[in-house]
């Protein structure tokens, strides 16, 4: 991602994409290097989801995390590393 973007707009953010289901968000670390580029960061985040009625299957979560990306894909250009 690039920019200053703070955090805690991805937090929110996310926790608006995530819904009912994601019930705990929080960030592991941030990362600014020569690997990345000029002005570019990593953020690293871990999110729980859970349903209090039932099991969550994994297309669910998926569903859920595919939206989460595209999300914040379209509001601050960002994308997944692998």
């Amino acid at each position: 991602m690039r920019g200053k973007i703070p955090s805690n707009d991805l937090v929110q953010v996310i926790r608006q994409l995530g819904g009912y289901t994601l019930r705990d968000i929080s960030m592991l670390s941030e990362y600014q290097g020569p690997q990345l580029g000029a002005g570019a960061r990593s953020l690293s985040f871990r999110l729980q989801y859970q349903a209090d009625d039932r099991t969550l299957t994994n297309e669910e979560v998926s569903t859920v995390q595919q939206r989460i990306i595209d999300g914040l894909k379209q509001r601050f250009d960002a994308e997944v590393r692998s």
